[in-house]
């Protein structure tokens, strides 16, 4: 039916017509406006640009004034991003030309059912609608009934938009809901800049005041706000807001938004702005609306990542968690409660989805045949170390077909084949009778672990619980792994976890025939192996007996070496039981129970640790504590750490980059099979860096560090200078020659990185040194000249703390060259943040004696100087002041420890002047006839430098000195 405005000027209705307005190709009905005066045809239901709609509108309703048309279309093209399900209700502003999307809750989730409008006020401000969404208020019990609404939009009506700089499409125009994602992305460019556009428009039927607020800009990032050639920053950071008047339909106020990445190569990856408008006449009301611009530059690990989330789109509006990993860190399953990873999604359910790291690309894997999710609820993913396949747990009945046991199943998806199982079926294909859940795959995925409550798995299966079955993925086979001689236990069995080649399989279990003389009534640890078909308890006592209290939580290493498990138990067979651990873990091989204490975190810790899971490799435990967010806190939150076996050592890694420890709870770490990388779940603020509602997200921490770390020296017979020293360091060595001759110097590259990584060597392309120097591999000898001098020459791939030397051969024969810096650059290339510089500089010595000319004629007169002369009388040899820095002609000028004093701490302070390109020693020997031993040796710099010295002599006399070296 066509709707007329309260003057019967305006005319509002739809058509199938493809005539009436310019570019409708769409072949659906469509909503346009009549203009009786003007006689001027408008279509209402086209999105920003001219997008038309994807599927047919309908049901115009038009406001008193002629402004606004309502309508209704399930089209989600209008105005994207659009998660609803049936038909959304759509309002078109005449003045505005902004089509705006309504039917969101007050968390910004989209209608569960069709809208469907029947009524507007005379100014538009207030909608009447029908639905069957009972998600829409609170207190809506009638289920999927049809209930009469009134959306009130307040009279305050802002619409915030959001694009980049170079993009000429808005976003978030016409979704006026600051709970509604409505954001940007961009990456830094070469100066780590990103610049986004945003506007605020009036879309209220008055003139209104608006006010303007961010938060502040996260560590290591610097946002800046403009309107037009005014910064105004600080003016929207709390309890500041800048306010701006604008009339009604106004254009719109321009806002330009920059932000940077101010420590590229330490800082997190992301940085979010996020920019929100409320009105100033009810400051207490939420937010009218709000935008997010997301910069992002290349991450320089060890690092952080969202992964629950699509390329460049928000993190996921709703919880994740339950992540499995593969080898490499390229592929993540888990399961997420969001919508938006894929459409159509209306089971209101978890499901499970795949992540493909390097293209952030997520894809559902528990979707229906008919190729939405699942009608049921999906979880728990296991995923073999090669990312091929993934099983997972349920309740859908629309997976596979023949699913007719309407239970909880187990699926195993074959990512190479696109095929997916159900895999907890009976010896003739038909799915089991009762509920099964948990699977563990084996590392090869050729074994899937799952329990089960059917009793078609074991001949005599009388417990009427929980069983765990081990299917061998080839053949199809299952096996009751938590039987004694083919009988199930008399209680459940559950939490398995299973080794990579599936031999071995621990898990929990409240069953008392398991193990000879169970009387706790508890949960004990077995550990099944698949060759002699045999569990045997190891959370047990010193006489092989179960602990005294329950044990569980259960984790293997990959070659079923090492069991991590927590115990509540007081007596199990450790050497030392120590009250604040509650994690043990077993050497299968040695077949020896310990205890694993880590050191509490200082000032921060006052109980254990707890859920302590072995990684892969059985090097590392990840770890849960709670822990104050400060010593002067009393605020405890659940982080996650890392248990370092080797050395003792544990590290928080539920923290950021710069240290600050995460405010919000994390939790759920598992570790992939290479030990780099870590998944955990998360909802602290700091870590996540980007605004959600709260739900936990999936974060994927990068173990790694790439660092390359250069070493050089003046010529063959000298030592190497710089090493553990990076950038931001003097790395400077010189070498004194005649013009005409041939300076042999060398570089060695060393991967001081935690992983494997290559390196790009960049040569000195100044002019002067044109076909004057040459690089070479010194083994096996290889001129590599021309890589270095266009672009860069790549190593190859080198270990941890593996070395790589490079010649580098200097042929003087330009008196340019001198007193010159020839500078070799070496960049990581898993990070190219990461690099190191070395400089050699050669200084003229035309009469060889080893002090610069340039050096003798500036401070001696002449290159005549003698270089064992002592021109000052001072006892100091010319050659040995150029060495020290010192003034050749001064008596005062000598190299010398300054200030020497003890320290509050117990240590001795002291400190000299030095100079750059010197390497400096202090050494210190135990009474007159002691023999000096290195106490530290330090790069020079042109200033004051400093050693501090802890040891001590017990009360024997020290006797301290200070050598030089030139670089």
């Amino acid at each position: 039916m066509p709707s007329l405005s309260a003057d019967g000027r305006f005319l509002a209705f739809y058509t199938e017509a493809s005539n009436l307005f310019p570019n409708d190709t769409n072949g659906l009905p469509d909503v346009v406006l009549w203009d009786r005066t003007t006689r001027q045809l408008t279509p209402a239901s086209v999105g920003q640009d001219g997008v038309q709609g994807d599927q047919h509108a309908s049901i115009p309703k038009i406001s008193g004034d002629g402004r606004h048309v309502v309508f209704a279309s399930r089209s989600r093209s209008l105005v994207p991003p659009d998660e609803s399900d049936g038909s959304a209700l759509f309002s078109f502003d005449r003045l505005t030309r902004i089509l705006t999307r309504h039917g969101f809750n007050e968390a910004g989730y989209a209608s569960l059912d069709s809208l469907y409008p029947f009524g507007v006020d005379d100014s538009g401000r207030r909608l009447a609608f029908s639905s069957a969404s009972w998600n829409l208020v609170p207190g809506d019990g009638n289920g999927f009934t049809e209930d009469v609404f009134v959306l009130d939009r307040g009279r305050s009506a802002a619409d915030l938009g959001i694009r980049t700089a170079l993009d000429p499409t808005w976003q978030g125009l016409g979704l006026q809901h600051a709970q509604v994602s409505q954001r940007v992305e961009a990456t830094v460019n070469a100066a780590h800049l990103a610049t986004f556009e945003a506007q605020l428009i009036n879309a209220s039927s008055e003139s209104q005041p608006f006010s303007l607020q961010t938060t502040s800009a996260p560590e290591g990032w610097m946002v800046r706000y403009f309107v037009g050639a005014s910064e105004i920053t600080q003016l929207l950071i709390p309890p500041n807001s800048y306010t701006q008047h604008l009339a009604a339909a106004a254009v719109g106020l321009p806002i330009r938004i920059e932000i940077q990445s101010l420590s590229p190569g330490t800082g997190e990856a992301w940085c979010e702005a996020r920019l929100q408008v409320s009105s100033p006449s009810a400051p207490l009301d939420p937010p009218i609306d709000a935008v997010s611009a997301v910069a992002r530059r290349r991450p320089s690990p060890p690092s952080h990542q969202v992964v629950s989330k699509q390329a460049g789109g928000p993190m996921g509006k709703g919880a994740s968690g339950s992540a499995a990993v593969s080898q490499d860190g390229r592929w993540v399953a888990f399961e997420s409660e969001a919508l938006g990873f894929h459409q159509p999604d209306e089971n209101l359910s978890p499901d499970v989805f795949l992540l493909d790291r390097l293209d952030e690309s997520v894809r559902c894997l528990s979707r229906s045949f008919e190729g939405g999710t699942g009608d049921q609820r999906s979880t728990n993913p296991s995923m073999s170390e090669d990312g091929r396949f993934v099983a997972f747990e349920s309740e859908a009945s629309d997976l596979v077909g023949g699913d007719f046991n309407a239970r909880r199943d187990v699926f195993l998806h074959d990512a190479l084949l696109e095929r997916m199982t159900l895999i907890s079926v009976t010896s003739g294909g038909f799915a089991l009778s009762r509920d099964s859940r948990r699977p563990r795959l084996s590392g090869d995925g050729l074994y899937t672990v799952f329990e089960t409550l059917s009793g078609q798995i074991a001949t005599l299966d009388t417990n009427e619980t929980w069983d765990l079955v081990q299917r061998d993925n080839r053949t199809g086979l299952l096996e009751c792994i938590s039987c004694v001689n083919g009988v199930t236990g008399d209680d459940e069995s559950t939490g398995a976890a299973v080794s990579r080649d599936g031999r071995w399989v621990a898990f929990s279990s409240h069953a008392r025939g398991m193990a000879t003389g169970d009387t706790n009534q508890a949960s004990d640890v077995f550990l099944w192996d698949r060759t002699t078909r045999r569990a045997s308890l190891i959370s047990r006592t010193s006489s092989a007996r179960p602990a005294n209290a329950s044990s569980g939580g259960v984790s293997i290493s990959a070659d079923g070496r090492w069991v991590c498990f927590s115990s509540r138990a007081s007596d199990l067979d450790v050497e030392h039981w120590e009250a604040h651990s509650s994690i043990f873990l077993f050497d299968n091989f040695s077949n020896r129970l310990m205890q694993v204490s880590p050191p509490l975190q200082p000032g921060r810790q006052s109980a254990g640790y707890f859920g302590g899971r072995i990684s892969p490799d059985g090097a590392w435990i990840t770890l849960l504590a709670s822990l104050r967010t400060s010593p002067a806190s009393t605020n405890e939150l659940t982080s996650v750490l890392l248990f370092e076996r080797a050395t003792g050592f544990v590290t928080e890694i539920s923290r950021t980059q710069q240290g600050s420890p995460a405010d919000g709870e994390s939790f759920g770490a598992v570790m992939s099979a290479s030990s780099r990388y870590i998944l955990f779940e998360s909802r602290a603020a700091n870590l996540l860096r980007e605004y959600s509602n709260g739900s936990d997200q999936l974060i994927a921490h990068d173990r790694a560090s790439f660092q390359p770390d250069q070493w050089i020296r003046r010529n063959p017979s000298t030592s190497y200078r710089g090493q553990d020293q990076y950038q931001e360091a003097p790395q400077r060595v010189e070498a004194l020659n005649r013009l005409g001759t041939t300076n042999l110097s060398h570089v060695i590259i060393h991967n001081h990185g935690t992983y494997p990584d290559r390196f790009l060597i960049i040569g000195d392309t100044n002019t002067v040194f044109f076909g004057g120097v040459e690089y070479f591999l010194t083994t096996p000898p290889t001129n590599i000249t021309a890589a270095v001098l266009s672009g860069g020459w790549q190593t190859p791939s080198l270990q941890r703390g593996e070395l790589l030397e490079i010649g580098v051969r200097t042929i003087i024969n330009d008196a340019r060259m001198f007193e010159r810096d020839l500078l070799i650059q070496a960049f990581s290339l898993n990070d190219p943040f990461k690099r190191d510089t070395v400089r050699l500089v050669i200084r003229r010595d035309e009469d060889g004696d080893q002090l610069p000319d340039l050096w003798e004629q500036q401070l001696l007169g002449g290159i005549g100087a003698q270089p064992g002369q002592d021109n000052d009388g001072d006892g100091v040899s010319n050659l040995d002041e150029y060495t020290a820095g010192t003034h050749p002609n001064s008596a005062l000028s000598s190299l010398r420890i300054e200030e020497f004093r003890a320290e509050s701490d117990a240590s001795l302070l002291m400190k000299w002047r030095g100079v750059s390109g010197r390497t400096y020693r202090v050494e210190g020997a135990v009474g007159v006839n002691g023999t000096f031993e290195n106490l530290g040796e330090m790069p020079g710099v042109d200033g004051v430098l400093e050693h501090r010295e802890f040891s001590r002599s017990g009360g024997e006399a020290r006797i301290f000195r200070l050598r030089v070296e030139r670089d």
